[in-house]
């Protein structure tokens, strides 16, 4: 119990709970994961069907799909957060999960960890050509060897194309003697 002074005769007493701010933390991102996909909600919504979190992706293609994933109401609305709940949402701080110590928001926690250099996954772009490559990739990385296979592509597609529109022209010509 810890004492707090309020003014100079009087003294009240409360409680302080020293809570581990990290368990705390995990308990409101469990709160903010996509009902339906189970991941981390980054641009959050409510179906307002079933009052259910959803990620971008799970409300994009819920509409695409035309119905809520979640409930199976047909034509889905969305709603965004409360105040309450947006206010929530962006005091949130999130551990990079790849174990580089960053500590960031829950909107920019999945563009660090798609950047993240222990992620090893993550695109590292080339200075020199600027493609972007994973970890693996990128150590094996030649410019010119990716420029030359990329020119093989893009001759092989324009001979398909060009075969396909000479097909044409001959067909046309054909037609017309």
């Amino acid at each position: 119990m810890e004492s707090i002074a309020i003014n100079s005769d009087q003294e009240q007493t409360h409680d302080v709970f020293k809570f581990d701010q990290f368990e705390i933390n995990n308990d409101i991102i469990s709160l903010l994961n996509c009902f339906n996909c189970k991941k981390l909600c980054d641009a959050p919504k409510f179906f307002s069907c079933c009052d259910k979190l959803s990620c971008k992706n799970c409300y994009t293609l819920s509409n695409k799909k035309g119905f809520c994933l979640i409930c199976g109401t047909e034509k889905p609305s969305m709603k965004d957060l409360d105040f309450i709940f947006q206010s929530l949402f962006d005091s949130v701080r999130v551990p990079c999960s790849f174990g580089c110590g960053k500590v960031s928001s829950l909107q920019d926690h999945k563009s660090h960890e798609e950047s993240c250099l222990a992620n090893p996954y993550a695109l590292l772009p080339c200075n020199k050509c600027e493609l972007r490559f994973t970890k693996p990739e990128f150590e094996k990385h030649d410019c010119t060897e990716e420029l030359l296979a990329s020119l093989k592509k893009l001759k092989i597609e324009f001979d398909k194309r060009f075969s396909v529109e000479d097909e044409k022209l001959n067909k046309i010509k054909f037609t017309l003697k």
